[in-house]
């Protein structure tokens, strides 16, 4: 059966504060111009109810439903209109979340020695980032002792970053199930093990990897296709990014 109805649509736009009552104002007051318009459906902007810069993210942050969500339904209600809601800094519990996952996303699960090669991967999403590629980092599993690592990496990255703490078993799967290529950037070999269980928790997912080429895991993903290899290197890394975006 053919749909002839016209659907309309309003792409909103508006003037995000450091206020977040005022944001959530105008975001009501934009949705009801939609609907006095006739419009079917309207469109938020990525994070309307706060600025985009992490410096933000844990004071606006609200767990679900909360203020922006309880906003969102009684507008739609009101107006008559299906809303689609941007984005909005999201807390649980003691981790924070951005809930737009539209951007490629670039993950890395695990400890922060520095045999891991964090500060490669870091720099590597430093000259991605200013090379304008739209690229999103996460980086999960901080202990307590390994926070002013997490806030160094937020400062450098930015609002291009997701560090988490560390998760149970089912939300880290269910959080690496939502990026595209997962990486361990190894800077040189721990010895600590002969098959790295992060590489094999990874191919379990059946999402491409990344890996530096100083161990026997690149030879596993030479072998089966699953990903790409990379120096050791936040310049080869950056390059690996690319070619599995």
């Amino acid at each position: 059966m053919a749909f002839n109805k016209k659907i309309k649509i309003a792409l909103c736009q508006i003037m995000v504060t450091e206020d977040k009552d005022l944001n959530l104002e105008n975001a009501g007051n934009i949705l009801h111009k939609a609907s006095l318009q006739g419009c079917d459906i309207a469109i938020l902007p990525e994070m309307f109810n706060c600025p985009y810069n992490n410096a933000f993210f844990h004071k606006f942050a609200e767990g679900y439903p909360g203020q922006t969500t309880d906003m969102l339904s009684s507008a739609a209600k009101k107006e008559g209109v299906y809303i689609i809601g941007g984005s909005i800094p999201e807390k649980s519990k003691e981790n924070y979340f951005n809930t737009n996952e539209n951007c490629f996303t670039v993950a890395y699960a695990g400890s922060y020695p520095n045999y891991q090669g964090i500060e490669n991967l870091v720099k590597a999403a430093e000259i991605l980032l200013h090379a304008g590629e739209a690229v999103h980092f996460k980086f999960m599993g901080f202990r307590k002792n390994e926070l002013s690592i997490k806030k160094n990496i937020e400062n450098r990255l930015k609002d291009k970053v997701t560090c988490l703490e560390r998760l149970p078993k089912d939300k880290l799967i269910s959080e690496l199930h939502k990026t595209d290529v997962l990486i361990s950037p190894s800077a040189s070999d721990s010895g600590r093990a002969i098959f790295p269980v992060k590489f094999g928790e990874y191919l379990a997912l059946a999402k491409p990897v990344i890996v530096t080429c100083i161990d026997e895991t690149s030879e596993i993903v030479n072998r089966i296709d699953c990903g790409f290899v990379c120096e050791p290197t936040a310049e080869s890394i950056a390059s690996a990014i690319l070619k599995a975006k």
